[in-house]
């Protein structure tokens, strides 16, 4: 694991109002629990968010369409299945990644250049006439959903490839979907297909299974755990489950309660590693300078105490009892208390200084 990976995390995505990349398995209840979480999160009218969704749910079903993994998982290649929703400025983009049978990858290539092809009266005529003659493809309708994409969109649809052998390719695609409804050109693009395939690449290199970035108010942190939960379902330890989802819970109210709100709300970077057989639980926020000293001396005490639990019952009645913590915001509450009890004390953070103000970057990464 790289030096400060939610730190990294945060830069990449730094011009992000909205973000969710997600790495792993993919099932109908995602789908579900994404609507939530896009619900919960920015400011856009109903139409808008009913628009997003929609594309959300044909670049998922894209996934379910093309992957193709028992035969690649036969010949020793593991590669994980991705899908990402990023609102930047006034654009949301919204994207996959999934593993492709190379028997395909032409007919996909030449589909998606036929659609980027047709003007927009031309995408209505073929919708129109593939509704009217029931011409779908063999593989679930992947041809009238492609043409649906590009009706609901105002950019092309971008797509790449990675070759990975002479058999299998990841499959790289996103949706732009401008919110002024006025056709984007290339340069107003600010996370073209390339990125995408970046944004993979990072997320597999530091076993990444999810992240997120946004504000995390109380709305935005229920869908986003029980789409976390879901992931967890395969840990059949059900005390280390539970463990992990209290732990989630905690540090992401500590985001919740004292982040320094910022021009995009309280700003926060959220994610979930998978290494060595254990799970990393980080987070990352903004937090005044002036704190940086109150934080670090209740965590290192409070790591200090953790091996003598009846010193960490006195401080812990202690920090409830003593309303004045919470209130000021301090950070010296009864979250990190929480942590270390039921995490133990490997907990680390650091503190990355926001130039040119009275900010630092809080980062926080417990291992379970």
């Amino acid at each position: 694991m790289s030096k400060n990976t939610i730190y990294s995390f945060y830069k990449t995505l730094a011009q992000d109002n909205f973000s969710l990349i997600y790495l792993g398995e993919f099932n109908d209840k995602l789908t579900y629990e994404f609507l939530l979480l896009n619900k919960a999160s920015g400011g856009e009218s109903g139409t808008i968010k009913k628009r997003v969704f929609f594309l959300m749910n044909e670049c998922y079903q894209n996934i379910i369409r093309h992957s193709d993994t028992s035969e690649a998982k036969a010949q020793g290649l593991n590669h994980p299945m991705m899908f990402l929703v990023r609102n930047i400025n006034d654009a949301y983009y919204i994207g996959s990644s999934n593993l492709i049978d190379n028997g395909i990858k032409d007919s996909l290539s030449s589909k998606f250049n036929s659609v980027n092809a047709y003007s927009i009266e031309e995408l209505e005529e073929v919708y129109k006439n593939s509704l009217m003659n029931n011409n779908l493809s063999a593989k679930g309708g992947a041809g009238i959903g492609l043409i649906e994409m590009a009706r609901k969109t105002n950019y092309p649809l971008e797509f790449a490839f990675d070759d990975l052998n002479g058999s299998f390719s990841m499959f790289h695609m996103q949706l732009v979907l401008n919110l002024s409804n006025e056709r984007m050109v290339e340069s107003q693009n600010k996370a073209n297909i390339e990125e995408v395939k970046r944004l993979y690449k990072h997320m597999v290199e530091e076993n990444v299974i999810m992240i997120q970035k946004g504000d995390f108010s109380q709305e935005a942190i229920l869908p986003l755990l029980d789409i976390i939960t879901t992931n967890l379902d395969t840990i059949k330890h059900v005390g280390a489950r539970k463990k992990i989802i209290y732990i989630l819970i905690e540090m992401l109210q500590n985001i919740s309660r004292h982040g320094v709100a910022m021009e995009k709300g309280k700003e926060g970077v959220f994610a979930i590693l998978l290494k060595e057989g254990k799970y990393h639980v980080m987070t990352g926020n903004f937090v005044p300078n002036a704190k940086k000293d109150i934080i670090s001396t209740h965590i290192n005490k409070v790591r200090e105490l953790a091996e003598h639990p009846e010193r960490m019952d006195e401080l812990y009645t202690e920090t409830i009892l003593n309303e004045d913590s919470n209130k000021k915001g301090s950070g010296a509450g009864v979250g990190f208390m929480e942590i270390i009890k039921f995490g133990g004390k490997d907990l680390t953070y650091e503190f990355e200084p926001l130039s040119g103000t009275d900010l630092s970057f809080f980062s926080l990464n417990i291992a379970i």
